[in-house]
């Protein structure tokens, strides 16, 4: 009994220094599933980066952030964005020759023209529009405050296309990388027409200009200094004020930074759309972003509705977001990066403006959104996100790569890649919007049987 204290107190430290070590280890688990989910989502900036440039080599151009048919019904306003237009070089091509021919609801017998309707129109009833592919969403900028969509893949038990893939037509329409317009803001996200080519090449200052041609020549100031994409956290993933755009909010082209007044006074008017709510519509507000405020800044409509809005780059990572340069490599910008003078106002033709081919107002961020204000900039800016690559022994069948499979009597066609064999009965397939199709291995056929034992064998060797 004597010795009783002596051993409360020793089980008490050993439960203590447990508890420690216990939470030790979970904030590292923490940490690497984030970290995990962070270079996911450069990854995947990097891919976009790459088919950015093969559409450069293909079309001498880039996309356009505004691209697709006008002039009457049934036509898409010339309102789709430029991951529309990358689908073939994101490893989409049977998505987008869904889009670029005439589609047929089979349910209903609706026919679509080719480029289909408005970005906007009913998803239910043109389907393409219904989910974007995985690899134009991001998964740390998922909330898991916010529950709005499941961070957990959905899985089916079957090869053909569940209806919804995400549940939600909202959340599987959501994309997480928007287009740059640079620090341009002035009537920024209106289409420019033939007879206003000086506004465009004016006031439009940033790599993407609505529905004009722009070419990395065009890009004076180097495509190594000049963004191309960045992050941006959607509305279908969390409701707070990075995702939701303050509307109405007067005088922001001669003052930025009255939208951050606003936010911070509290907003009573909220635009009834959100960042990055369709992975298809071209609309700055929705699809791009402007490098004026820091990095995870609010965003606001100025009067002028979306023809004038004010959007930023925003992520879930910790303090900064990632973004993809016209060279195709992948940064991190800190939240603290210059911004120059946020009270400064927009470069405009009108009186009282900064003028056209003025440096940037908005500091380095500023300059790294211009792409021919003649802007130097010296040193290094953010932290590279290293590359990464994966090897395969094999071609385009190789294990993880996309390829078409089908079931045994022929019907039924999925474009996925292999994920694993499951008890040497059940393949994992996982397809091009990231559902996992769970399907017996005798149901494939006999060619996709061979091909996934093969495949499977392969990749354990590598391992």
């Amino acid at each position: 009994m004597r010795n009783l204290p002596t051993a409360l107190a020793r089980f008490v430290t050993a439960t203590i220094l447990l508890m420690i070590v216990s939470t030790l280890v979970l904030l590292e688990v923490v940490r690497r599933r984030a970290a995990s989910r962070s270079s996911l989502c450069a990854m995947r900036l990097t891919q976009i980066g790459l088919a950015v440039h093969n559409y450069h080599s293909a079309f001498k151009q880039l996309p356009r952030a505004f691209s697709g048919t006008s002039g009457g019904p049934g036509t898409n306003e010339e309102r789709l964005g430029p991951l529309v237009a990358l689908l073939p070089f994101t490893d989409q091509q049977l998505l987008w020759e869904k889009i670029s021919n005439p589609f047929v609801n089979e349910l209903n017998g609706n026919l679509f023209q080719p480029m289909g309707p408005a970005p906007w129109y009913d998803p239910n009833d043109y389907t393409p529009w219904r989910s974007a592919p995985a690899s134009y969403r991001c998964p740390a900028s998922i909330n898991p405050d916010d529950k709005v969509v499941s961070v957990e893949p959905r899985v089916v038990t079957t090869l053909a296309m569940p209806l919804d893939a995400n549940g939600s037509s909202r959340a599987s329409m959501a994309t997480n990388y928007v287009y740059s317009v640079g620090d341009s803001l002035a009537r920024a996200g209106i289409a420019i027409e033939d007879y206003d080519r000086r506004h465009a090449y004016g006031e439009m200052r940033g790599i993407f200009i609505a529905n004009k041609k722009v070419s990395f020549r065009d890009v004076l100031d180097g495509i190594s200094n000049t963004m191309m994409f960045s992050e941006a956290v959607s509305v279908a993933d969390s409701k707070n004020e990075n995702s939701r755009i303050a509307n109405n909010v007067n005088g922001i082209r001669a003052n930025p930074s009255l939208c951050l007044q606003v936010h911070r006074d509290g907003v009573t008017d909220w635009w009834d759309t959100g960042r990055g709510q369709r992975w298809n519509d071209g609309t700055l507000a929705i699809g791009g972003f402007q490098s004026i405020l820091p990095p995870n800044s609010p965003s606001c409509l100025s009067e002028l509705g979306i023809d004038e809005p004010l959007v930023s780059a925003s992520s879930q990572h910790v303090d900064g977001v990632h973004i993809l340069m016209g060279d195709g490599v992948v940064k991190f910008i800190s939240n603290s990066i210059d911004c120059g003078d946020v009270t400064a106002p927009a470069v405009s033709q009108d009186s009282g403006m900064s003028p056209p081919g003025c440096k940037s107002p908005y500091g380095i961020w500023g300059s790294l959104g211009s792409r021919a204000a003649k802007e130097v900039i010296a040193g290094e800016f953010g932290q590279v996100v290293p590359r990464q690559t994966h090897s395969h022994a094999g071609n385009a069948s190789a294990a993880g790569e996309m390829s078409v499979w089908t079931d045994r009597d022929g019907k039924v066609k999925l474009r996925a890649k292999l994920v694993r064999i499951i008890e040497r009965k059940t393949v994992e397939l996982e397809d091009t919007i990231g559902v996992l199709h769970r399907v017996p291995l005798n149901s494939l056929s006999d060619v996709d049987i061979y091909r996934s034992v093969m495949m499977s064998l392969q990749s354990e060797t590598q391992r």
